[in-house]
């Protein structure tokens, strides 16, 4: 058998603990632009929003791997 006293008053401590969580990753931005992958081939390309320019991130041949890893030909991505 245990003893148990008074349950004490509730504190604030969500609301301090909420403040300290903000205060540490900022306030929330604007939503931003989807990023965009493809391959053309021989390169990995990215774009930022539909409207974008395809720039060159990586030159496939760079990519290092098993060799069923150089058939990039076909990347596709989807928005969750």
């Amino acid at each position: 058998m245990s003893a148990q006293g008074e349950k004490g008053e509730q504190g604030n401590q969500g609301d301090r603990v909420r403040q300290e969580r903000r205060e540490i990753r900022g306030d929330k931005g604007d939503n931003g632009e989807n990023v965009y992958l493809q391959s053309n081939g021989t390169e990995l390309q990215w774009k930022m929003g539909e409207d974008g320019e395809w720039q060159t991130l990586i030159l496939l041949s760079e990519i290092k791997g098993a060799a069923s890893m150089g058939e990039l030909t076909n990347v596709s991505l989807q928005e969750a």
